[in-house]
């Protein structure tokens, strides 16, 4: 009976932490995305544009696991079309992630440039064998008030994610991504909905702004709720700053620890 009870509580301990554990793979493999294509664009820009008197020129460093190229615009003024091409690598890792496939990024203008944006499709491209599609919008807001700090406007749209196994995460998002460029790290906010694996639609607000450290592949801080359909409201707490895979998931006022991806 003892034993009946303990696979019981572990099986409702996994069923409650599932959900939110979906949605961080989803949201660490589309930030991820971010990271890669805004580096990338910045690195492309550095090289091949002219009148480089940027302050923030050279802070970008280009991932040598890619083939990076790039068109011009039609009068030359800026990229208007990058591609990243990983190609079927299987062993090449940037921060512990290998890549493969590629990622296609439209622009419509220098993308240092406050109120321009650029467009992420992915094109048979996988994180860690976990196929990525859907498109990502990416809007330079320009510094924040009093800072250095830049500030995107950051949309997923028709966001799916499908694992090793075939199963589907869907996941879209509004958020705010701010790079805090001298402590090497992203601030994020907003909110976001998906479908995990098992088929429940939720949605989510970020309560605590996330922080996620320039070479680490974990988000370090940070609160949110997360609301499932038809269930408890669940907290998700990533920690106080060490880069670690630990965060705890909190429903009704009962812990749960889990790992993230």
């Amino acid at each position: 009976m003892v034993l009946v009870l303990a696979l019981s509580a572990c099986n409702r301990a996994n069923k409650s932490t599932a959900i939110s554990e979906d949605n961080d793979k989803a949201d660490l493999i589309f930030t991820d995305v971010f990271n890669v294509t805004s580096n990338e664009v910045s690195a492309a820009e550095d090289d091949a544009l002219t009148n480089k008197n940027n302050q923030f020129a050279g802070l970008a460093v280009h991932d040598s696991c890619a083939t990076v190229t790039y068109s011009f615009s039609n009068d030359s003024t800026y990229l208007d079309t990058i591609v990243i091409d990983y190609g079927n690598n299987t062993t090449c890792e940037t921060n512990g992630r290998v890549r493969r496939g590629i990622i296609n990024v439209y622009l419509d203008g220098r993308f240092r440039e406050a109120g321009n944006s650029f467009t992420v499709v992915p094109e048979d491209f996988f994180l860690d064998d976990h196929q990525v599609e859907g498109s990502k919008t990416i809007t330079n807001n320009g510094f924040e008030t009093g800072t250095l700090n830049w500030q995107y406007s950051v949309d997923v749209s028709n966001g799916v994610v499908t694992t090793p196994d075939n199963e589907r995460i869907e996941w879209e998002s509004n958020r705010t991504h701010t790079w805090r460029i001298f402590q090497g790290e992203f601030v994020i906010e907003g909110t976001a909905s998906g479908i995990s694996r098992d088929g429940t639609a939720y949605s989510l607000a970020v309560t605590n702004p996330l922080i996620l450290k320039w070479g680490c592949r974990y988000i370090t801080e940070g609160t949110l709720e997360l609301t499932p359909d038809g269930l408890d409201t669940r907290s998700i707490d990533y920690g106080t700053g060490d880069c670690d895979a630990n965060a705890t998931v909190s429903i009704n006022n009962r812990d749960y620890n889990i790992t993230l991806w």
